[in-house]
């Protein structure tokens, strides 16, 4: 990979580079045109719905909280304009069940939440809810001639943990340091790049 192609009204673009970063995500289009190796996969395990609600006051001072109960987990993270992220981790065997009435599900669960329900009934639900089941947890080769993947393009976590989003932001730190070697003719490709599949490893 050493740049894209694209077409515009006037006529074919094209933007060349030394290598191609690909941090698009989960649907990441790189990721796609390489079909880099998988070095692990486990398929999907659990579900997440969630939503955010306006004016839900904080047990103490704003900070992440995390609700066991059985088999879910229920995160509830402050987040800005009075806004509050409240979701739901799932088995997946749950998610077929849940999706056919989401609210009415997400609100009987939250209800049975006795540090959490109390302070929602004081809040607002303030957006619609949405939910996923197809994320499955997998690691792939992290980089090859002229190209490196990082965050979800590269590694993806079931979101129960919250330890994806730590891992992305590390693997982009080592990344930029690798990339900043080589594009100094300080080291070869290899070498500089290699610390990030090596990193990668640890992390999982």
């Amino acid at each position: 990979m050493t740049g894209v192609r694209w077409s515009e009204p006037d006529g074919t673009c094209e933007a060349t580079a030394r290598v191609v970063v690909g941090a698009d995500g989960f649907y990441s289009t790189l990721a796609k045109i390489l079909h880099p190796l998988t070095e692990t996969f486990f398929p999907v395990q659990r579900c997440m719905y969630y939503t955010y609600f306006q004016g839900l006051d904080s047990i103490d001072e704003p900070t992440s909280e995390h609700h066991f109960a059985g088999n879910t987990l229920t995160y509830v993270f402050p987040t800005d304009a009075n806004l509050t992220l409240v979701a739901i981790s799932l088995p997946i065997s749950d998610f077929r069940s849940f999706k056919k009435d989401p609210l009415q599900q997400l609100q009987t669960h939250l209800k049975s939440l006795p540090l959490l329900a109390p302070r929602l009934a004081r809040a607002e639900m303030f957006s619609e809810i949405w939910g996923s089941g197809n994320i499955p947890s997998y690691q792939r080769i992290p980089f090859g001639h002229g190209w490196a993947l990082v965050g979800d393009a590269q590694q993806i976590m079931d979101p129960w943990s919250g330890m994806g989003i730590d891992h992305a932001t590390t693997h982009a730190d080592f990344l930029a340091g690798a990339l900043n070697r080589w594009l100094k003719e300080e080291s070869s490709w290899e070498p500089a790049i290699d610390l990030l599949h090596k990193c990668a490893i640890i992390g999982t």
